[in-house]
């Protein structure tokens, strides 16, 4: 922790130079104290980009190397950017996070896909997922119109 945190300090624009957030997220060694100092001041490391097809969430919640998974640091991501469990465009989604009747789905996998493959993923980041994203349920991957409940299925039965 010392390095990063020296690091940091040195360079501080590294925090929003080639995603280290997203390679940390990755790794096996996620903690929150290491996320903490991944954190810029403009938390920009939590931006997500329609066109980028890895974010810090998607990383974290896609990680099988953990030996636990980190709700701790779920827990922070969605603090800092609760929009961030979302990949459609936010005008689709009213007050309440459902979709407006007539948005388009999506043409890849929604993080509840994505978290719903995970062995490591703890029912309650699936829970709180659901709760703030309740139309994923819902949501059909394209590739295959797999629902996320046929990921769970064929990871966990």
């Amino acid at each position: 922790y010392d390095i990063v945190e020296m690091l940091v300090r040195a360079y501080p624009e590294a925090l929003t130079s080639g995603s280290p957030m997203n390679i940390l997220c990755q790794g096996c060694a996620v903690s929150l104290e290491l996320a903490h100092l991944l954190t810029d001041k403009e938390q920009k490391c939590f931006k997500v980009d329609e066109s980028e097809v890895e974010f810090p969430m998607r990383c974290l919640l896609g990680n099988e190397d953990v030996d636990s998974f980190p709700t701790d640091v779920f827990r922070y991501f969605m603090e800092c950017s609760p929009s961030s469990l979302r990949r459609q465009n936010h005008a689709e989604f009213d007050d309440e996070n459902n979709l407006f009747e007539g948005a388009t789905t999506l043409f890849t996998d929604t993080l509840l896909h994505v978290a719903c493959s995970n062995p490591t993923i703890p029912v309650e980041a699936i829970q709180i997922i659901v709760n703030e994203c309740p139309y994923m349920v819902k949501e059909e991957y394209a590739y295959d119109g797999f629902l996320p409940i046929h990921n769970i299925c064929c990871m966990r039965i």
